[in-house]
């Protein structure tokens, strides 16, 4: 080894001494890959692809036991296959854990055994970075994901370390990762360890132009990391120059291939390091993609399309929700869009159409439906100042705010009052649909799908939870009266719930209200369970679409075990619609006013014509027709009050109003006696007027003096009135104004305006 690794220093850089080692603790015949002296000693993992370009290296298996394999079981539907994870970095792959465990979003520094969900609690780890610096070695630690527990092989495997998948090759798109999947690998997470060199496992290990590196000398620090890696809770990892490796017999090793995939040509695409939990060298080097040929599903002909929504198909206004098309290599939805994969945010039904090895189908329709719609809402309108009353319409509850977006909370209910305003004020209303969580019924739905009988065996079901639900009831049939173990249990088989049930011979619904979380889980008995299964007819796989998935029985997909018509409640929430405007108006006018009328009139004057603002309203008082005053028609008199009103179209009434008085000429109102018998002077006073009579001969007179709105407020009698005589009169306590002064002498009338200024 050393001869080798002296050559091929002698060619690639500089001479190290035979005697130098390359150690965790010692960098003195360590290599940086750039010939320097100081470094960050990375690995760099890679995916072996030889392992699966060989027959050996996968195994498929059809549908149902065909006969002429082996006992395959529960490996019905499943492409089985080897995963060699090599290290041809110039540093190790070296995983410490830490004293942190997490559930959720929960923290523990110890493990706390189980969490809420099911799942076992993972430990933060950390990677360790070595670093040379001449001579010699330090390392530091970064976070790196984390470990899990795996119960049936008793050790911690490092989480997210290798996604594996069967796709369909996209000719157009070099990126494996975008091909469209057809099925998934069970197993995720390895535990680390040095399975062998890459010397001893020849054409697992490859340099990133994809040439072979067979020999131990191909690696200029080889054995960097001890050689020693194992599955220890404690320190986990791959040696520079060596492999892991776990063989396609092992649990979790596999893909599962759906019911209904046609033989046809394929890639097994394999992805190490998923999420870029680890520092490496190279970090675009960790995905390849292995053309294989299926040979044992179905025929070609007879292709089928389908679609499955994210959750179970109902979503709340405003939410997207996402649509899978089946798997395929061309798509043509309903829509016009070509992705496997849509974004809908409409209500209504969506179709597929999708070219698979199968052929060509179109998919049922599938309805979306989008509960809590905004509600309908209707605003109101107070004239000036007032308050307003608001309403929605719609279903679940009204909840009122005074903004878009936060805001404060006015109140539930389907109409509002506000407050008094005076002002146009936008208001919001949301609506709050409580959704008690629906309820699904899986198939099969009895036992009725084929033949069968009861089994003392005590077998299980796989299934997969897509989403979070609460597995309510079961319909068993028992071949006679007693108690019954049902067990839930994880992916692994590790019982999460024990539940004893009493039954009765014959049809039993059981109660269980198991808390599923999205992940793969085994329902099953312990014990002898004398229950029916059906062992013909049976045709997976069974569920609920979006939300559970029933693949596989634990005697393969010739057997269905036990369980019937599960009913399956998602959890309650509630829809929060958008808040909609709805605005209480405040409806006022600028200005309202008329035009064209004078104060006075002579009652021969012609009418007037009147202009309103705004315009379309009505003019109403003594004298007025239509949009015109005439002093003929509103006689004399006065003042009169005249009118402008206005509607606007909320139904609010606005006015003005002016006042006019209608004389006869030169201000006498009566001339039944001449215009000469009484001269008033001066007019407009102060108050003090002088009457100077002409009345011819001597006769009794009355004075009458009234307002502008006909009350009396001054009488007098004079007994004799000659020609000629001046009366003085004092009106200054009666205020400034307009009033009327009439003199009767002989039966005859005669009226003066007085002006007091």
């Amino acid at each position: 080894m050393t001869k080798h690794i002296l050559l091929f220093l002698l060619l690639t850089g500089p001479l190290f001494l035979f005697s130098q080692t390359c150690s965790t603790t010692d960098a003195s015949g360590c290599v940086c890959p750039d010939g320097s002296q100081n470094c960050d000693l990375l690995p760099n993992i890679r995916i072996a692809d030889y392992p699966l370009q060989s027959s050996s290296g996968y195994e498929e298996f059809p549908q149902l036991n065909a006969g002429n394999n082996y006992n395959q079981g529960p490996d019905d539907g499943r492409l089985r296959l080897d995963g060699s994870t090599p290290n041809v970095g110039y540093g190790p792959l070296t995983v410490r854990s830490q004293s942190i465990y997490i559930c959720g979003t929960d923290t523990f520094t110890t493990n706390p055994g189980q969490c809420p969900d099911y799942s076992m609690p993972k430990q933060l780890i950390q990677q360790r970075i070595y670093v040379k610096n001449g001579n010699t070695m330090s390392y530091y630690d970064r976070d790196a994901g984390s470990m899990t527990y795996h119960p049936t092989h008793s050790h911690m495997h490092v989480d997210d370390w290798g996604i594996y998948t069967l796709r369909i090759e996209d000719p157009n798109d070099p990126n494996p990762l975008n091909w469209t999947i057809v099925g998934k690998g069970s197993k995720l997470a390895f535990c680390l360890m040095d399975y062998g060199t890459c010397q001893y496992y020849q054409n697992h290990c490859e340099d990133t132009l994809n040439n072979p590196l067979n020999s131990n000398s191909d690696f200029p620090n080889f054995g960097l990391g001890g050689g020693q890696y194992n599955c220890s809770s404690v320190e986990q990892g791959i040696t520079s120059g060596y492999t892991d490796i776990y063989y396609k017999y092992l649990d979790g090793m596999w893909i599962d291939i759906p019911p209904g995939t046609c033989n046809g040509d394929y890639h097994i695409v394999v992805q190490i390091d998923p999420y870029d939990y680890f520092l490496e060298e190279k970090e675009d080097d960790n995905v390849i993609a292995v053309p294989i040929t299926l040979s044992q599903q179905v025929s070609p002909g007879n292709p089928v399309a389908s679609i499955t929504p994210e959750g179970g198909g109902a979503v709340c206004l405003g939410d997207t929700l996402i649509l899978t098309a089946s798997a395929g290599s061309t798509y043509a939805w309903s829509t016009g869009e070509t992705t496997q994969k849509i974004a809908v945010t409409s209500a209504g039904p969506y179709t597929v159409t999708v070219t698979n090895p199968c052929g060509t189908a179109t998919s049922p329709s599938y309805t979306v439906n989008f509960i809590s719609g905004a509600p309908t809402v209707t605003g109101d309108t107070v004239c000036t100042t007032g308050v307003a009353t608001l309403s929605a319409a719609g279903s679940g509850t009204m909840n009122w705010y005074d903004a878009q977006t936060g805001g404060n909370f006015l109140g539930t209910g389907n109409t509002y009052t506000t407050p008094t305003i005076n002002t146009s004020t936008t208001y919001y209303v949301e609506s709050v649909e409580q959704n008690p969580g629906a309820l699904f019924y899986s198939t099969p739905y009895d036992t009725a799908q084929g033949g069968g009988g009861y089994l003392v065996g005590n077998q299980y079901l796989t299934f997969e939870a897509f989403t979070h639900f609460t597995l309510k009831t079961v319909d068993v049939y028992s071949q006679s009266a007693g108690t019954k173990i049902i067990e839930l249990r994880d992916k692994f088989g590790v019982t999460l719930i024990s539940d004893t049930q009493t039954v009765v011979a014959g049809f039993n619904t059981l109660s269980l209200d198991y808390t599923i979380w999205p992940g793969q889980y085994r329902l099953g008995v312990n014990g002898s369970s004398g229950m029916y299964r059906n062992n013909s007819g049976v045709n997976y796989n069974y569920g609920i679409t979006g939300i559970l998935e029933i693949d596989n029985s634990s005697a393969g997909k010739g057997f269905y075990y036990f369980f019937y018509n599960w009913q399956v409640q998602l959890p309650a929430d509630s829809c929060v619609s958008p808040r909609m405007p709805v605005v209480a108006e405040v409806s006022s006018l600028a200005t309202i006013g008329f035009s064209g009328l004078s104060s006075t009139y002579n009652v021969t004057d012609p009418a007037a014509t009147l202009s309103g603002n705004p315009i379309g309203g009505t003019f109403s008082g003594p004298g007025i027709s239509g949009n015109t005053f005439d002093p003929a028609l509103a006689g004399i008199g006065g003042p009169y009050t005249i009118t402008y009103t206005y509607v606007n179209a909320y139904g609010c009434t606005f006015t003005s109003t002016q006042n006019v008085t209608v004389f006869s000429a030169a201000g006498v109102i009566d001339a039944s006696l001449s215009s000469k018998s009484l001269l008033v002077y001066p007019n407009p006073s102060n108050g003090l007027f002088s009457l100077t009579f002409n009345l011819g001969a001597a006769t009794e007179t009355q004075l009458l003096v009234t307002d502008l709105t006909g009350k009396m407020v001054y009488t007098r009698n004079l007994e004799i009135a000659k020609n000629g005589d001046t009366l003085e009169l004092d009106f200054s306590m009666l205020g400034k104004g307009i009033y009327f002064l009439k003199v009767k002498a002989d039966g005859k009338t005669t009226t003066r305006k007085l002006t007091i200024q």
